[in-house]
């Protein structure tokens, strides 16, 4: 599909096929590129692999929100996706359904296509007139506001800050020098008076568990947006010198260029991002001002996490995928795809021999108490966080149902968990480049 004109087509296939399939005859007709699952997923496709993307590289999503659209999992995942992506959302709206459910997440109730009153074939050719309007560049005839972009709301939880966040930080970074302690071995033994600088240091804990007693480095450098964590962290690490800055400010590169002036370096030897570039908005920006201030023959180290890559087996009832999901959709969870798009992070900003160093943590072999741990760090957040949302929007009958369905089903899939033979993958991935 041309990533300049393309319109995905999102809708539910039972109520709404006949008007699609219209649609896209009129859209032909025009010259309107557009995609919809019934006619361009080819057979043994997987839709969920597919869809996202598709998202990518459109232009324009259509959402028909009829009452069967409006409780569909899949629509709500592809309207969250674009979302994401600020990608810009049309509204036609098709009947009176209650639409608190997945429009509620564009933030916008009230920008849409009103096509109620229409008959089959009048929706389709009104839609259709202001889809065509759109690809000549012209203002089509909707409601004030139908085509708009949506800015995601800032996420406003300091996470030092959090105390359940605090013990679920102190477990991960635990998993995570299990996970990783060799590869940073091997590739740090390789440097020599080097500058370090971490990215979203927190306290700094996590690198410091991978640098301890390592002489290889000279100078730790933490930056952190949060003033109380970098506190813990001058205190646990005197020797170390710790940042305040927000990575996504405009300040962000000045905040760097100040930081090389006080220690009177030209730039870093190892950048390390753990964990951080799954919460940005915008990560090729940071990537691209961190590029320059990497060192000549100097190393990026990232590590960071993709729910693609998450397995649970045996789950017969589909729990555990449907909880996978549903970390997707939290406030604070961040883009769960993250870490697939880390190479072309790192070969847009030209850097060389990108490497995948390790990829997946699984429970094969772990004794069952540490099973009991390992479930706490990815699942209890969800629940945590979900608690934290409907205390937020109470009246949000989507983020209601889904702490609910958590609540009743948490304990079984913990116990389940626990089991031997039960297997989990989570997809932590680790990627360095030079």
């Amino acid at each position: 599909m041309d990533a300049s004109t393309g319109i995905f087509i999102s809708h539910h296939t039972h109520s709404t096929e006949e008007l699609v399939r219209a649609l896209s005859d009129l859209l032909e007709t025009c010259g309107v590129k557009h995609w919809f699952a019934e006619r361009d997923i080819r057979p043994m496709e997987n839709y969920a692999e597919v869809i996202p993307g598709v998202i990518e590289r459109c232009e324009l999503l259509v959402l028909l929100l009829n009452e069967e659209s409006n409780a569909s999992r899949q629509v709500l995942r592809e309207v969250q996706y674009a979302e994401r992506l600020k990608k810009p959302v049309l509204v036609a709206r098709l009947d009176d359904c209650d639409e608190s459910q997945t429009i509620a997440y564009l933030g916008a109730t009230d920008q849409q296509l009103d096509l109620r009153s229409l008959g089959a074939e009048q929706k389709a050719q009104k839609l259709a007139a202001a889809l065509c309007a759109w690809k000549a560049g012209e203002q089509p005839e909707v409601e004030p506001g139908a085509l708009f972009q949506y800015e995601r709301a800032e996420n406003s939880l300091e996470f030092y800050g959090d105390e359940g966040e605090r013990e679920r930080l102190q477990s991960q970074r635990e998993f995570i020098y299990e996970f990783a302690h060799e590869e940073y071995d091997a590739l740090l033994s390789s440097v020599r008076d080097a500058v370090f600088l971490d990215v979203g240091c927190s306290t700094g804990e996590q690198a410091m568990l991978f640098l301890d007693g390592r002489s290889e480095i000279r100078q730790y450098v933490g930056v952190d947006k949060e003033a109380a964590a970098l506190e813990k962290g001058r205190e646990l690490f005197p020797q170390g010198l710790f940042c305040q800055c927000d990575c996504e400010s405009d300040a962000f590169d000045d905040a760097l260029r100040e930081i090389e002036q006080t220690l009177d370096i030209d730039g870093f030897d190892v950048i390390h991002i753990s964990m951080l570039l799954l919460h940005l908005k915008e990560p090729q920006i940071l990537m691209d001002t961190l590029r320059g201030h990497l060192n000549e023959g100097g190393r990026f180290l990232i590590l960071d996490i993709d729910d693609g890559l998450n397995v649970a087996y045996p789950d017969p009832d589909g729990v555990f995928g449907r909880a996978v999901e549903i970390c997707a959709q939290t406030g604070y969870s961040g883009f769960r795809r993250s870490g697939r798009q880390i190479p072309q992070l790192l070969y847009d900003v030209e850097m060389e021999d990108v490497r995948l160093l390790k990829q997946g943590l699984s429970t094969v072999g772990m004794p069952r108490e540490k099973r009991t741990a390992f479930f706490n760090l990815y699942f209890w957040f969800i629940l945590d966080d979900l608690r934290k949302m409907h205390a937020q929007a109470p009246q949000d009958k989507l983020i209601e149902s889904e702490w609910q369905w958590f609540e009743k089903n948490y304990k079984d899939m913990k116990n389940q968990f626990k089991k031997k033979g039960f297997f989990f993958n989570l997809g932590f991935l680790l990627f360095s480049a030079q």
